[in-house]
């Protein structure tokens, strides 16, 4: 594996020779998404045929379209296009497929056909691509953006800062993007115009990477031209027409994830994940080279800066059962949760990012439903050990073997995920663990749609027994011969772990409902705070 790595590593090095070709486009960017919208607004695409710089940064309009057009070039979490970069496609996979937590149940994508049978290499399409997932063309054309700010017409100097910090919270953000796969980069800071003569850009080490980012945010916040909060009344400031752009709050938690992610062992540590002994290692590429606790104190200190900054100007907060105009109820903490990540203009979501407006579940250019649905090669499927970790209802830690003991998970007392009391004329059905659950997974027993404005749950029962409904032998078959259950695990099953994924699915409740990806969450923020 050591030898691989180190393959890895060098072809990633030669990967990054090839900058320069990314850097020297100069072209008005088009997104190979839908139409890309902030809030319920989007500004029309400049007229189509070839656009030049000066053509673009003569026109306000146009320049503001441009900015557009960086936005739509961040990073989307969900798999929804295979001609829009390495990570949004169904055919790579995702990283959370590789952890103990979820499992990809297609054999025609990389997740399943390298890293599942152990044959891994070089020549392997990464998961996140350094060339193909839109990050230089990012970095480039904010740059650009930049330079040419300051000569255009019809601008206000207040609007054209606003402009700039938006730009540089984008470049940083596209950085960490990649600077969480590979380590350090190579430090662009400026646009190339192909008359230079020659380049040289070398990676850079992983603390010349970090400075490089932070230094970028520092700028942006310090600069006073964001908002805390598209909080206002006006269509400039509103929820409305500009959430999913970059805030003063949005870039404060970046900076804290940054460094978060920067004291971590992988990066902090006094041996090297690979003995120290790899050329990258050596020069400092993918980690820092010792270990050094102030990392810790100034991630620290970023997260403490960011908290003063939300208690000073408020806005954000966890999302409750009363905002979402529930009750108490499992039902309703399911709602909370719910929209807390998926209602465009959450005050729970710090920056968001997206491809499209709403999905009709029949998008060409946007498949992740339905892909999702049938035959299911998006899926990503729940262990056993990830619902495990979801507690009791009142918050007792989940022990299949002590649990078991008790009776609480099979038998007539049994109350795996719902508890049934018999009524007159029937019976009463309640979740009987923690309602996040519910909302991450589907399990045996849960009603296929909590209703989108109510919040209450509807529709038929989930049937993921062996036999049932849904599941079918998606999991186990029977052979009648041999008297003995065969454990299948079906291909392109939604079902084949005896779960199905809900978060960012919710079957028919998502239908028309805003496909956001939460890049940064105020949830995130506490966790990473605690840590």
């Amino acid at each position: 594996m050591d030898s691989k790595k180190c393959k890895m590593m060098k072809l990633y090095n030669k990967f990054f020779t090839s900058i320069i070709g990314l850097l020297l486009v100069v072209s008005f960017m088009a997104s190979c998404t839908d139409k890309i919208a902030f809030g319920d607004a989007f500004l029309e695409k400049a007229p189509s045929g070839d656009v030049t710089a000066d053509t673009v940064f003569s026109n306000a309009e146009y320049t503001k379209q441009y900015l557009n057009g960086i936005y739509a070039l961040q990073y989307y979490g969900l798999p929804y296009n295979s001609n829009c970069g390495t990570s949004a496609s169904p055919w790579s996979g995702k990283f959370d497929q590789l952890t103990d937590c979820w499992l990809m149940h297609w054999d025609n994508n990389t997740i399943y056909k390298a890293f599942y049978s152990g044959t891994l290499d070089a020549t392997q399409t990464p998961l996140f691509s350094y060339t193909n997932d839109n990050v230089w063309q990012a970095v480039r054309a904010a740059w650009n953006l930049m330079e040419h700010l300051p000569k255009v017409p019809g601008l206000t100097d207040a609007q054209k800062a606003t402009m700039k910090a938006e730009a540089q919270c984008l470049i940083a953000a596209r950085y960490f993007d990649l600077f969480a796969v590979y380590g350090g980069l190579p430090i662009v800071d400026h646009t190339y115009t192909g008359l230079e003569g020659s380049y040289n850009l070398p990676r850079a080490t992983v603390d010349s990477t970090v400075n490089f980012m932070t230094d970028l945010l520092d700028q942006a916040i310090s600069s006073g031209a964001l908002r805390w909060a598209w909080d206002g009344s006006t269509s400039e400031t509103d929820s409305t027409n500009n959430v999913g752009r970059w805030t003063e709050a949005g870039a404060m938690a970046l900076k804290a994830k940054i460094l978060l992610f920067a004291a971590s062992p992988i990066y902090n540590s006094d041996q090297g994940y690979y003995g120290g002994t790899s050329e990258a290692e050596k020069e400092h590429l993918v980690w820092y080279g010792n270990y050094d606790a102030g990392r810790w104190t100034r991630a620290l200190q970023a997260c403490e800066d960011f908290f003063k900054a939300l208690d000073k100007n408020g806005w954000y907060h966890l999302t409750t059962v009363q905002d979402v105009g529930c009750d108490k109820t499992p039902d309703g903490y399911r709602q909370a949760y719910r929209k807390g990540y998926a209602s465009e203009g959450s005050h729970e979501i710090l920056h968001s990012t997206r491809v499209l407006t709403v999905d009709a579940f029949k998008s060409g250019t946007y498949t992740w439903h339905q892909w999702l649905d049938s035959p299911a090669r998006s899926n990503c499927l729940p262990t056993e050990e990830y619902v495990e970790m979801f507690p009791w209802s009142d918050g007792t830690p989940f022990n299949w073997d002590n649990d078991s003991t008790k009776g609480r998970i099979f038998g007539s007392n049994g109350r795996l995920f719902y508890q049934y009391k018999a009524v007159r004329g029937g019976y009463i059905k309640t979740a009987s663990r923690d309602p996040r659950l519910y909302e991450e997974c589907i399990v045996n027993g849960q009603m296929t749609s909590l209703d989108w404005t109510s919040g209450s749950s509807t529709g038929d029962v989930y049937e993921l027994w062996v036999g049932g409904y849904h599941e079918g032998y998606h999991v186990i078959t029977h052979d009648d011969k041999a008297g003995t259950n065969v454990l299948t695990e079906a291909l392109t099953s939604r079902y084949a772990t005896g779960y199905d994924e809900n978060k960012y699915y919710m079957n028919q409740d998502y239908l028309r409902q805003y496909c956001q990806w939460v890049y940064l969450s105020l949830d995130e923020m506490y966790l990473m705070y605690a840590e």
